[in-house]
């Protein structure tokens, strides 16, 4: 999963206060879980796969730290 590129890295400089490496990967690898999750619950429930966006369009965004 990608961030977009106009993620704000100052906002989550802000939320990660004495975060070190570790932490950070930890916190990104639940993005990315948060991300799917919101991505896949945005779908359509009536199984038309046309509404699926592309895989292109797919990033993390704050909200989801």
């Amino acid at each position: 999963m990608r961030l977009r590129e106009t993620f704000i890295y100052e906002e989550m400089v802000k939320l990660t206060p004495g975060y070190v490496g570790a932490d950070i990967q930890t916190l990104c690898k639940e993005a990315s879980t948060i991300a799917v999750e919101r991505i896949i619950n945005g779908r359509p429930k009536d199984g038309n796969d046309e509404d699926v966006q592309d895989l292109d369009d797919i990033y993390i965004e704050l909200d989801d730290f």
